[in-house]
């Protein structure tokens, strides 16, 4: 029989659930937990890069492999946050890209400088269209805007990260 048909992304929302920040208990970890933690951070590490040559289904795949980790129970690592981050930016989805760099800096995963650039980058040429689409009429612009919703996870991620240590 031919396989079952691929089960859509979940909504963003879905993927707060199970998140433990720093600084929260968490579940004793055994041998077998860190083995099993490497074995499928590395492997999802190999699909997100492969994810990454057909950037239409980048954010998808990056949301799919989040849910199934936490279903596992299993910590996400920072290399694998940042190419789930990396995998929305090819796919041009800003909010995603946004929700994957808070949720690095909830479990105590600081994302690179290049990874912060490129959704910036990201975020500006959404920003760039979009007053391009106003100029041209297309748009009501007293309403707040994809790019400019998105824009405040990743702002905040990087103000966090700037701060010093002692002020945030």
């Amino acid at each position: 029989p031919p396989p079952p048909p691929p089960r859509p992304p979940p909504p963003m929302e879905a993927l707060a659930k199970g998140l433990t920040p720093k600084g929260a208990p968490r579940e004793p970890v055994t041998p077998e937990k860190v083995e099993a933690q490497e074995r499928a951070n590395a492997e999802a590490q190999m699909v997100l890069r492969g994810a990454l040559r057909f950037s239409a289904c980048g954010a998808g795949v990056a949301r799919g492999l989040y849910v199934q980790l936490l279903d596992l129970k299993l910590e996400v690592t920072p290399a694998t946050f940042e190419l789930m981050a990396e995998s929305c930016i090819e796919a041009n989805d800003l909010q995603s890209a946004s929700d994957f760099l808070m949720r690095m800096e909830v479990m105590g995963h600081n994302p690179g400088n290049q990874l912060l650039d490129r959704v910036m980058e990201l975020y500006l040429q959404q920003k760039r269209a979009q007053q391009d689409d106003e100029s041209k009429g297309r748009t009501d612009a007293a309403s707040p805007t994809e790019p400019d919703k998105a824009l405040g996870a990743a702002a905040a991620v990087a103000t966090s990260l700037a701060a010093p240590s002692g002020a945030a």
